[in-house]
């Protein structure tokens, strides 16, 4: 009988070893799961950023092109000018706001299509005015009784320069990159 009790005690203490045990793992894997799903809504929100700053972007260069040619500015390099100051404003205000993320724009030299595409920075400087006066292009053209502006980042005299905004999160955990490649373009047309 005493064979018994002591066969059933460590049979017991077994049974409260392997339940720990697994305990254990399953908390293990319940933090490593919380932790994926934190890094996942910290993608989601840098890309969310991302999404809106090239929404906002666009909206600000086609809203700038409206005003300098209402205001008669038709001339190319004026025009091309007045646009750059405001796309360097646009990123300068962007990076200077308030959140969680840091945002640090560079114009570099990129080999690739996108900067997901391989496009490793070979040669990366902070992003200035000088950098958007050298790489884009703008135009005004009255067609009949339309005025038709573009503004386009053209990306040098080998199209491999490109705007790149790294958004890291606050914990320095994850990236998300902005990128303005060679070949962006806004056309508006306005009415003379």
């Amino acid at each position: 009988m005493r064979c018994r009790g002591f066969f059933a005690f460590v049979l017991v203490i077994f049974f409260l070893l392997a339940l720990t045990e697994s305990y254990q793992r399953n908390s293990e894997a319940f933090r490593a799961f919380s932790d994926a799903k934190a890094i996942a809504f910290e993608l989601e929100r840098q890309n969310t950023l991302r999404t809106n700053m090239e929404n906002s972007l666009d909206f600000a260069v086609e809203r700038a092109l409206r005003r300098e040619i209402l205001l008669g500015n038709t001339e190319p390099l004026g025009l091309k000018l007045a646009l750059d100051e405001k796309v360097f404003s646009f990123f300068r205000e962007t990076q200077k706001s308030p959140g969680p993320e840091r945002i640090e724009f560079s114009g570099a030299a990129v080999y690739g299509n996108s900067y997901s595409e391989n496009a490793a920075a070979a040669e990366t400087e902070p992003l200035s005015i000088e950098f958007l006066h050298a790489n884009s292009v703008a135009f005004a053209e009255k067609i009949g009784g339309i005025w038709v502006a573009s503004y386009g980042f053209a990306g040098g005299i080998y199209r491999n320069m490109a705007v790149i905004g790294e958004i890291v999160s606050e914990n320095g955990k994850t990236k998300t990159v902005f990128f303005l490649p060679a070949g962006y373009s806004k056309t508006v047309a306005v009415p003379a």
